[in-house]
């Protein structure tokens, strides 16, 4: 999973680029379907994760998350 965290020093902007194609899929065509599982469901984890922030965003949801 390299190339996932990209630094911008002009704007010190931080954020990972999350590529389902480069991080799931060439892996799975080359047959690590370990490696793709598991990229496959952090991808996953990483988006729900997102969208109940956004949803529930107080403290008291943290353990819904």
């Amino acid at each position: 999973m390299l190339g996932r965290v990209t630094i911008d020093d002009k704007t010190k902007f931080i954020g990972q680029a999350l590529d389902w194609h480069k991080l799931v899929i060439i892996p799975a065509e080359r047959g690590y379907f370990v490696e793709a599982y598991a990229s496959a469901d952090s991808l996953i984890d990483l988006s729900l994760n997102g969208m109940l922030r956004q949803l529930y965003s107080e403290n008291k949801c943290q353990d819904l998350k």
